[in-house]
């Protein structure tokens, strides 16, 4: 009876030796096809392989694999404008809200990329219209900064928080301003969006429209009530950055609307100054017709005078003196505009107002 039990011990160990090798042998492989199956479909969706895709699902793919940088099949389907897939993707299962590694849904891809058709989709299903990114942009910021109106519209009806910020303070006005898409400015004003929020170094969407020469939009933020005179934490105003830009007319704009004129940078410049430096001559004019401050000294000590004599603009100082900017101030340094001036024609005209 003993040998017949050894006997029968041998033999099963005899069979369950190849299951065992044959397990060891086939775990990798069998392994290395499902992740292969998952790669294979993120790549099929974000090409728009409609066929691949459907091949895939049907067998072992995971829906929601992510790839190294976190993306899922739907939102590189999301991300190239892919409808059908999106569609067959979330018939699958695939988790709508899923983000990658930098925080991007389905939806904020979609909408910076400017597929509206997608965005669409994504909302009919449910997705979460306000999920930020780690850099703080959500969907709706993001659609303003790209200029993607009818995704704005979209989303603003779908509950979109239209005063959200960025990590930096940035709202969808701000960026919508700062780009300069008066379309989608009007509809955020209409839907009350905070006309004088300010970033994190306190710049408003007044301050970026005018820096960057968006006209219409200065318009229409005065018109709804912007502050004029909003200063961001280094002081500067709207005047003062369209005065440095050379935006002439948004200059004579934010006059109108009663912009003062003599304020000051928290280093000093005024817009009178800024304007003189960089060669802007009509708008030198336009502030000197308005009334500016001819001898008010930056930080520095230079005057609009001096910054311009420095530069070499000899039109300016012409109209400078004109107005009887004084010639005996001096900088900081002890330096006036004669002596700092490095034009042959503006040291003559100097001279020439000191001793007339």
């Amino acid at each position: 009876m003993q040998a017949f039990a050894e006997k029968f011990h041998r033999c099963a160990r005899a069979l369950v030796l190849p299951v065992v090798v044959l397990s060891v042998i086939f775990a990798g492989p069998i392994g290395a096809f499902a992740a292969e199956a998952d790669s294979q479909l993120i790549e099929a969706a974000y090409y728009g392989d409609a066929v691949a895709v459907e091949r895939l699902l049907a067998g072992d793919a995971d829906v929601n694999h992510q790839n190294v940088n976190g993306d899922t099949a739907l939102i590189m389907a999301s991300q190239e404008g892919h409808g059908a897939i999106v569609k067959a993707l979330l018939a699958k299962g695939a988790a709508i809200d899923a983000q990658s590694n930098t925080g991007s849904t389905a939806l904020f891809i979609a909408s910076q990329n400017g597929h509206g058709a997608t965005v669409e989709a994504l909302l009919a299903k449910g997705a979460a219209v306000d999920v930020q990114r780690e850099d703080g942009f959500s969907a709706l910021i993001m659609a303003s900064q790209q200029g993607h109106d009818e995704i704005i519209e979209a989303l603003l009806v779908r509950g979109a928080a239209i005063d959200v910020k960025t990590n930096k303070g940035a709202t969808a006005l701000f960026m919508a301003s700062l780009r300069g898409h008066g379309e989608i400015v009007e509809v955020l004003l209409e839907k009350g969006a905070a006309i004088d929020e300010q970033s994190n170094n306190g710049l408003t969407a007044l301050i970026m429209a005018s820096q960057n020469g968006h006209g219409a939009i200065v318009e229409a933020l005065l018109a709804q009530g912007a502050a004029v005179d909003g200063q961001a934490d280094d002081g500067v105003t709207a005047l003062i950055q369209a005065s440095q830009e050379g935006y002439g007319a948004i200059v004579e704009t934010l006059l109108a609307n009663g912009a003062a004129i003599d304020m000051q940078r928290g280093n000093g410049p005024t817009a009178l100054i800024m304007a003189s430096k960089n060669g802007h001559g009509a708008i030198v004019a336009t502030l000197l017709a308005k009334g500016a401050a001819i001898d008010v000294q930056d930080s520095g000590g230079a005057t609009a005078l001096i910054a311009a004599s420095y530069f070499g603009h000899i039109k300016i100082v012409a109209a400078l003196l004109a107005k009887g900017a004084n010639t005996e101030l001096r900088a900081k340094d002890g330096n006036t505009a004669l002596d700092l001036a490095r034009n042959a024609t503006i040291k003559d005209m100097l001279r020439a107002a000191a001793n007339p």
